[in-house]
């Protein structure tokens, strides 16, 4: 009486990827969600400085990365994760120049134009960045949700799809329906600038993140595991123009220098909805979505570095739903399984009626094997429609899903060129539904 399904997907099976940055010049073109920071070094006259030493600082994990300015006065640090970073421009005979709370998104350009003032070394110049600073070194149209946002704002589901309300030129299809965590019951409903649902490209963390079979992702991050959602509406790069149309990033968090962990459960159930108006009782539901995170830096116990160079992220949610169902069908009743029929039945080796008695048909015995599968795979009728036709099965089971979605995430940093993630993405699920036309 029910359709039975166990998914394994593999979103991200083992991914590893080693992110090269090269401190001259921007890393060839790639689908990445890296981040990077990009300037120029400048006295107060406007002249160029060149060889001047930069370092960028991760505030989340207090890495560092150092390079110097070239012959024009510029740097490039690509290949970033995707956090809040400090730069810190030195040069002899000058004044130090930082610059904070450098935000970057995913697959973004931060520039940071250091103007060196003349001084010490010992005095120093603080800027902090702006919160919304103007994207001047691409043309892209682009928009971003916090992962505060998908983690905190009140979501159908926890699907950090339904925030599409947010972003300019977006719609959610489906503003009314609690949106699934993944698996066979879930399909994508942000609609960008138009072009629907099947319009959009979807990556995880920079990975190809679809169902080749359809237009679904493939994996569901569920919101205490996303760092930042970004979507690029217009005039971004070649590389992530695979559709035409727009490309969604889903950025994960990793693990940063201190230890964060957290637990959740949302809970839904009969008891705590309403009766419908013209309902005569409350349609059964029961719904469970719990689970955790956990990140920090990782090391051998009674080994932990002042400056950790490897961090790891977990994240877990379960998702229980069993939602109130009335199919309707039609089934074998006991006098059919026997062979007797109030409608004339033609024999197929002759083509004439079998013989009947006062309009009763009777054929010969179905095959033994047959009448034990279909007595099996189908219950006997229990219900008679006031309307008469065919229909005499109800089918009240509910539907019934159970989904668990599972993240590890590993960084380690291994010097300024250097960066290897590890991660991987699994997802599970049982659902079961009950049919109408064949309730087995």
């Amino acid at each position: 009486m029910y359709r039975e399904g166990f998914g394994k997907v593999l979103g991200i099976s083992l991914f590893l990827f080693l992110g090269v940055v090269f401190l001259a010049s921007p890393s060839a073109a790639q689908i990445t969600s890296a981040g990077t920071i990009t300037g120029t070094v400048n006295d107060a006259s406007g002249a160029i400085v060149p060889g001047a030493s930069i370092d960028v600082l991760n505030q989340n994990t207090g890495v560092k990365i150092t390079t110097r300015s070239n012959g024009q006065g510029a740097f490039v640090v690509a290949q970033l994760p995707i956090a809040i970073y400090t730069v810190v421009v030195t040069k002899k005979g000058f004044a130090n120049y930082s610059q904070t709370g450098i935000e970057l998104h995913p697959a973004t350009v931060a520039t940071v134009n250091a103007t060196l003032q003349t001084g010490s070394l010992l005095s120093a110049v603080t800027v902090e960045a702006t919160a919304a600073a103007v994207q001047a070194s691409t043309p892209e149209v682009s928009s971003e949700l916090a992962g505060e946002q998908a983690a905190t704002l009140p979501l159908n589901g926890r699907n950090y799809q339904s925030l599409a309300a947010l972003i300019p030129g977006a719609v959610n299809m489906a503003p009314d329906t609690g949106l699934g965590q993944g698996g066979f019951s879930t399909s994508n409903e942000m609609s960008i600038n138009g072009m629907g649902t099947a319009g959009s490209i979807f990556y995880v963390d920079g990975v190809w993140n679809m169902n080749s079979g359809g237009n679904t992702s493939v994996f569901v991050p569920n919101p205490d595991s996303i760092q930042e959602v970004r979507v690029l509406q217009n005039n971004y790069g070649a590389q992530y123009n695979f559709k035409g149309a727009s490309t969604i990033f889903v950025e994960t968090k990793s693990g940063t220098d201190q230890f964060h962990a957290q637990a959740f459960e949302y809970l839904r159930n009969t008891d705590l909805n309403a009766r419908n108006f013209f309902s005569p009782s409350v349609p059964a539901m029961h719904q469970n979505i719990f689970g955790g995170t956990l990140g920090g830096p990782l090391f051998f116990p009674g080994h932990r570095s002042k400056s950790p160079k490897t961090f790891f992220f977990a994240s877990m949610q379960v998702a229980i739903l069993s939602n109130a169902s009335v199919q309707t069908g039609a089934v074998a009743t006991a006098a059919q399984r026997a062979g007797t029929f109030t409608t004339p039945i033609k024999d197929p080796a002759t083509g004439l009626p079998f013989p009947n008695s006062n309009g009763v048909y009777q054929i010969p015995a179905i095959n033994a094997n047959s009448l034990a599968l279909l007595n099996a795979t189908q219950p006997l009728p229990n219900y008679v429609s006031p309307a008469g036709g065919i229909t005499n099965y109800l089918n009240v089971n509910p539907t019934y899903t159970r989904t668990r979605e599972d993240e590890w995430k590993v960084d380690h940093d291994f010097g300024a060129r250097v960066r290897l993630m590890g991660e991987y993405f699994e997802d599970r699920q049982l659902y079961r539904a009950p049919y109408n036309l064949n309730p087995s």
